[in-house]
């Protein structure tokens, strides 16, 4: 496995320089122990026809241990980024989806667009 200390770094730094911020973050516990986790990252673009507001979240780290999955923990984080969007005049929420959690999010209403286009840029 490569070494993946400066991805560690990055990601810390990013987590405390906005968790609370525009990063949100819920999670469910069973016995003190966190087993199921769910984020939005929170961002403004200009306002579209479909989105006046141009408020949008992206979800993402939606996550739950394998001894815990199939008991709904996950999409009752999503629901509850859902009902957050609603009350905080959020347009639009995105996210990539595993072929695994698929049935999570179309179950909450999420549909797949397929014209989507993405570069990245390595520096």
């Amino acid at each position: 496995m490569e070494d993946q200390t400066d991805f560690l770094i990055a990601t810390r730094a990013y987590f405390l320089d906005n968790i609370g911020k525009n990063l949100l973050s819920w999670g469910v516990m069973v016995d003190g122990k966190m087993v199921s986790i769910a984020s939005v990252c929170l961002f403004s673009r200009i306002p579209s026809k479909t989105n006046l507001s141009g408020k949008e979240g992206y979800i993402l780290n939606v996550y739950t241990l394998p001894e815990y999955r199939k008991k709904g923990m996950a999409k009752a984080l999503v629901h509850t980024i859902i009902d957050y969007a609603k009350t905080s005049g959020i347009g639009k929420l995105w996210l990539n989806s595993t072929e695994e959690g698929k049935s999570i999010y179309t179950s909450c209403g999420f549909g797949q667009i397929e014209d989507v286009m993405e570069l990245e840029i390595y520096h």
